[in-house]
């Protein structure tokens, strides 16, 4: 049942919120015709200009469908009936209430925008958890229109309000359908805070965030006022317009593959005289780079970090736990140096170190996919060489409360050493720091 009636004046925009609104061009001023079928073109984004050219194509390789949800009928003024100033709104019943949309004869950018978070989290059922922030939803009314096309006329619309969306799917993500709400909403925040739901779909390295948006049909031609500024409403001269050509923006940033770096130590050093394993510390330095293709700046991104891998016998060990690889986006080029190998031990199964081989120490990989995990490996093996030593790894974690950085010294075979504290300011993330000592008492710390 619908039962609010919204008279749309001097405020309805063509297309709200962050939309740039393109059409057909028309003839003189007419009547509306709210028994004409209407239609729509929908273009995900628009990169333009000198450095987007990278950011165009991905977008134009990005698998990004089109859901229409019908938010409200376009039905005659009820004083003076069809006219120049347009038509009225009636909500569909779930958009009603106190919780539901709030239309006004008078609304900004910013007020639709508002309106068209209403309407998404009405449609898709959203909802957050409090604690890990993760959206998931439940989708109340299916969509009139469903996984359609960008850049392809959507036809055959009735006139009315409706809301937008664009989400992942296609032939680029199959399995996801209007249904796995979950899996194409995200929460993002503004500079001031405030929570926004957005949607997103993939290229092969940008992942694509859109806000939805609400859309009337029909509609008119944008026109700018005196100060310049673009207006649209239904009462701006020109025809009606049946046919809309929304821009969305989009947003973009990178998407991003692992790195697991794994050390084979096929031999291990015992104590002298009994079958005791000596715990042993091996170190690495990180070093990955990559092209700033997001701002359109240019130029190179780097990341640095040194990390250890402690062993007490023989096997197979890795610097990250599973699940917990080290994050980069795709296209950076990592190489990761053995910056120490552990007293005793050599790269070489003869225990020889030329220093010529510079693969045994230097390894060096490409992070080409997203959601793939890269690995390199390391072998040493145990030379013959008793030398008393093994790394120590300092954690460090802070304190807000009493503004001060806790460390505790964790020897190789797991021991605690020591622990101590000492004032500060935390870093930006408040996460966990280490650095490693090696046996000479080098200190070497993570960025």
């Amino acid at each position: 049942m619908k039962r609010k009636w919204i008279r749309v004046l001097m405020s309805l925009a063509v297309v709200f919120g962050m939309v740039t609104a393109l059409s057909f061009s028309g003839g003189a001023a007419e009547f509306v015709k709210l028994d004409e079928k209407c239609s729509l073109t929908v273009i995900p984004g628009n990169f333009t200009g000198e450095g987007n050219a990278w950011l165009a194509e991905q977008l134009d390789n990005a698998s990004v469908v089109i859901d229409l949800y019908r938010v409200a009928d376009a039905v005659p003024n009820k004083a003076g009936g069809l006219g120049y100033d347009g038509y009225q709104f009636e909500l569909e019943e779930q958009y009603e209430g106190e919780e539901g949309l709030q239309l006004a004869e008078h609304m900004t950018n910013a007020d639709w925008r508002q309106q068209a978070q209403k309407a998404v989290r009405i449609a898709l059922g959203i909802t957050m958890d409090a604690d890990t922030g993760a959206v998931s939803g439940t989708v109340q009314t299916p969509p009139v229109r469903m996984n359609e096309s960008v850049k392809q006329e959507i036809g055959e619309l009735d006139a009315g309000l409706y809301l937008l969306i664009a989400r992942r799917g296609g032939a680029g993500d199959p399995d996801v359908t209007y249904n796995d709400v979950a899996a194409y909403t995200a929460v993002s925040r503004d500079s001031d805070g405030t929570e926004q739901i957005v949607t997103m779909a993939d290229s092969p390295d940008c992942v694509f965030s859109f806000e939805p948006e609400l859309i009337a049909l029909p509609g008119k031609e944008p026109y700018v006022d005196a100060e310049g500024n673009p207006v649209s409403n239904t009462a701006n001269p020109g025809p009606w317009l049946y046919h809309m050509e929304p821009v969305l923006k989009a947003r973009a940033q990178m998407r991003y593959g692992s790195l697991q770096i794994r050390k084979e130590l096929p031999e291990f050093e015992t104590v002298a005289g009994q079958n005791i394993p000596r715990p042993v510390t091996f170190i690495f330095e990180i070093n990955a780079v990559w092209e700033d293709r997001i701002s359109g700046a240019g130029g190179q991104k780097e990341y640095k970090d040194v990390v250890a891998i402690d062993f007490t016998g023989a096997g197979s060990e890795t610097a990250y736990r599973p699940g917990e690889e080290l994050l980069l986006p795709v296209g950076a080029r990592v190489t990761v140096k053995e910056v120490y190998s552990g007293p005793g031990y050599s790269p070489y199964p003869d225990g020889t170190e030329d220093g010529t081989d510079r693969e045994a120490y230097e390894q060096t990989t490409l992070i080409t996919e997203a959601e793939q995990i890269f690995e390199v490996t390391f072998t040493n093996y145990y030379n013959g060489r008793h030398v008393d030593g093994h790394g120590i790894t300092n954690r460090f974690t802070y304190n807000a409360e009493q503004d001060r950085w806790i460390w505790t010294s964790v020897h190789a075979d797991g021991t605690v050493g020591g622990e101590g504290s000492q004032e500060g300011t935390a870093s930006s993330d408040n996460s966990p720091q280490e650095n490693h000592q090696t046996p000479a008492d080098e200190t070497v710390d993570t960025p």
